[in-house]
């Protein structure tokens, strides 16, 4: 499979996680680890996945897997099995 559409499939996992779980109603501590910098982070993504980099789509995967941890409302294992 061509990595950059394993990566925007992860970040799309990531995304229904964190709604399956509520981020949204965490209140988060900065706005860069809140449930409405993810809806930005995943809808640009998706609007501008050709035109960015592999690399770049990870990074943006890696924050927001970050950012759904911070919430503990998931473990580690969870995501590491979204990453498989």
């Amino acid at each position: 499979m061509d990595p950059k559409q394993t990566a925007l499939d992860r970040i799309n996992q990531t995304f229904l996680l964190a709604q399956i779980v509520g981020m949204e109603s965490i209140v988060a501590p900065v706005f860069e680890l809140s449930y409405i910098h993810m809806v930005d982070l995943h809808s640009r993504a998706n609007q501008n996945f050709h035109e960015m980099s592999v690399e770049k789509l990870n990074r943006w995967l890696g924050w927001m897997q970050a950012s759904l941890m911070s919430t503990r409302l998931v473990t580690l294992e969870q995501l590491k099995q979204l990453n498989r």
